[in-house]
């Protein structure tokens, strides 16, 4: 049997605040919003356009349920490394639906909040660090 890659790489935006759901056994989710765009000019034509990809994404590593709980808010830019799974459900109607979703696993994922939009929200409680001011000699001959 051939081996296959489910792998996918996005970095993006958070369109909302993380949701959480804890279970009763006490394992925790966290799903997020995470928002790509792409921008092209037409060949001859002078207009941009732009496209908005929404991702939905499933946390299910307990670590990076904690990265997310302590880092990433609405707005935060975050690289993700996970693999697509689609699930299907029947709704009220009883109709089939179907969705397809990034899962990050406790093995072979990765979350990484690269900026956040607020940073004073979600930094460390503790000492201030400060770093000492370095005098530079103008009067080194080269």
């Amino acid at each position: 049997m051939a081996q296959s890659i489910n792998k996918v790489m996005i970095l993006g935006n958070l369109g909302a605040d993380p949701e959480f759901r804890t279970f009763e056994n006490g394992d925790r989710i966290c799903n997020l919003s995470v928002a790509t765009n792409t921008s092209w000019r037409e060949p001859h034509g002078e207009a941009w356009h732009e496209r908005t990809e929404w991702h939905r994404v499933t946390v299910k590593s307990s670590n990076l349920v904690a990265l997310c709980e302590r880092k990433a808010r609405k707005g935060s830019t975050v690289f993700l490394e996970g693999s697509l799974e689609t699930r299907s459900w029947s709704d009220s109607m009883g109709n089939k639906r179907w969705t397809t979703e990034v899962i990050l696993r406790p093995f072979r994922s990765e979350l990484k909040v690269v900026a956040n939009p607020n940073p004073n929200k979600w930094q460390a409680p503790g000492p201030t660090v400060e770093v000492p001011s370095i005098q530079i000699n103008d009067d080194i001959p080269f």
